[in-house]
């Protein structure tokens, strides 16, 4: 499911931004990922 959204971001914009709420939590997940991916490259 998250390959899908990377491949088609696009698409899955417009089916989040039906919901703001999922599409704020999606934003929110994105940013922890780089946080933590920043973290462990040090």
């Amino acid at each position: 499911m998250l390959g899908q959204s990377v491949l088609s971001p696009v698409r899955f914009v417009k089916e989040t931004a039906r919901t703001g709420r999922k599409a704020l939590a999606f934003l929110v997940v994105i940013t922890i990922m780089k946080g933590l991916k920043k973290a462990l490259q040090g």
